[in-house]
This record gives structure tokens, sequence and C-alpha cells, in this order.
């Protein structure tokens, strides 16, 4: 058993060193300071809770609270949450530069990432995507394919809306989190970007566990 440990060990060592000496220049090379995710919710027990990166398959992990009973022992500890970064570029996009002048709390848009540390000696940057079926938050490798997400003037984690049809119009940021227990390589409660009818516009939730939440960061 020893001996199967370690040779896991060794293959997920080589394919570390094989991405990142392969890997592409970075999009967004900055890298903000370090933070916490807080969530803000009517539902006590998950108000003021931490976010932290819960085990979905190899190297691959969600967003998640821990409140669930389900849930695994943390790492770090819960009440400390895990660490993450906005990487960004200085160089603005279209349509996010354009609006600057007008809308000054657009903020920095950028990739939500974290450190995945190795043997506890080096670390390799993973980013946040969205599952396509679910919504659900999954850190992967790279930033090729990640989410572009920005924080308000209350530190509020919020996606921003471009009206494509009326350029003219000034973005909107958006709010759309939830969290819910979702059923993918693991049952874990997480935190969820939801689209389409949302309850809040008169639709309803394919997913009933799922709750209102709104993201928070605190710098560490």
């Amino acid at each position: 058993m020893r001996l199967l440990v370690l040779a896991v060990l060794a293959f997920v060592g080589c394919i570390s060193t094989a991405l990142a000496a392969a890997g592409p220049e970075q999009e967004f090379p900055n890298e903000s300071a370090p933070f916490n995710l807080v969530l803000l919710s009517a539902n006590t027990i998950l108000n003021g809770t931490r976010l932290y990166a819960c085990h979905q398959v190899i190297l691959q992990t969600s967003l998640c609270t821990v409140s669930c009973h389900k849930m695994p022992p943390a790492y770090p500890r819960p009440e400390h949450g895990t660490v993450f970064y906005l990487n960004y570029t200085e160089v603005e996009q279209e349509p996010h530069s354009r609006y600057r002048p007008i809308t000054p709390d657009l903020g920095v848009e950028g990739i939500l990432t974290r450190h995945y540390f190795a043997y506890h000696s080096d670390y390799k940057p993973s980013s946040m995507r969205f599952v396509d079926s679910t919504g659900m938050s999954l850190f992967n490798w790279g930033q090729d394919g990640a989410a572009l997400i920005g924080f308000d003037k209350e530190e509020k984690l919020c996606r921003w809306g471009w009206n494509r049809d009326d350029p003219a119009v000034p973005p909107l940021p958006f709010y759309q989190w939830y969290v819910c227990i979702t059923r993918s390589f693991n049952t874990w409660e997480t935190l969820v970007w939801l689209s389409g009818e949302l309850p809040e516009n008169g639709g309803e939730l394919r997913n009933p566990t799922c709750q209102k939440v709104d993201v928070k960061r605190v710098f560490i």
C-alpha cells in the first residue's frame, strides 16, 4: 500500500511538473493581496462563515461551506477559510475600459484563483470556472476558460453584465450567488452561480436546497 501511495504521488508530481513547464503565458499575471470569502445570508448558520476549497476529484476543488453535515475536515481549519486571490491584467479590455471614467465603481475585473500546494514546498495556481449544467464553482489548473469576476465598492463578489444590444448603457453588477447541495464527484454544499429565471424575479429553483447568499471579500 505504501508503494502504491508513493507511486500515485510521483505520478501526480510528474503531471504537475509537465503542466507547469508547458503552460502558456498567463493572461492575468498580476495577483492581488490574499483574502478570504465570507458568506452574507439570511440563514444565521451560513451568515459570516468562510468558504473553503473542498475536494471533488483529483486536482479539482469547489467552493464549499462548513455547514453541510457530510463535510470532511477542512484544510486549513474551517474558521480560517481558504486563501484566495484576484488575478488581473493592467491592460483593460473593451468594454470594461470604456466605462471606467463614468462608472468608477467597476473595480478590477479578473479571475478568482487559489494556490494548490504540492508537497508543501511549491504551489500551482488554479482558477474558478462554473459547471455548465449546475453553475457549481470548480477550480482547475491554469487560467484558460476561467470565469471573469469582480468586486464592487462594498467588496461583494459579482459578475458584470454588459448590454450587447446597446453599448452606450453602462454595465451592471449581478449577484446570482447561491449555496446549494450539489452532487457531482462528491455531495457537498457548494457556491453556485445560477442563471435563468431566479426566485427574486418570480422564477423557481430547480434545486430546492439552494439558498440565496452574497459573498464578501475580506483581506487577510
